[in-house]
């Protein structure tokens, strides 16, 4: 699970463990200009989760410029009316239920 691409199967796989009816899109593209993405999203609800992996190791969301890209994309979706979770590897390793938790409480407001 060293990679953010296992880090973001692990966590569909404990949402598809938990919450099976309630599934989100992957890779969901929400700005067509920026071509933005969220890593997960609910549609309907205006929820995403974002998974930044690599915080330890000096990773591509902790280095100056893809933090830049990060604050770009989380303001644009917030203009846009969505609300974003994010994640690091640890949350999703160390932390799941509540994680989960956090999310479902969202989209159950």
């Amino acid at each position: 699970m060293s990679n953010c691409k296992s880090l973001e199967d692990y966590f569909y796989l404990l949402w598809r463990e938990l919450q099976p009816n309630n599934m989100p899109k992957r890779e969901y593209r929400f700005d067509s200009e920026r071509r933005f993405r969220f890593d997960f999203a609910w549609l309907k609800e205006k929820i995403a989760v974002e998974i930044q992996g690599g915080t330890w190791c000096h990773g591509a969301h902790v280095r100056a410029k893809q933090y830049q890209i990060d604050c770009d994309k989380q303001n644009l979706a917030t203009l846009q009316g969505w609300r974003v979770f994010c994640f690091t590897g640890d949350d999703v390793k160390k932390h799941p239920a509540l994680m989960i938790e956090q999310i479902v409480e969202a989209l159950n407001q």
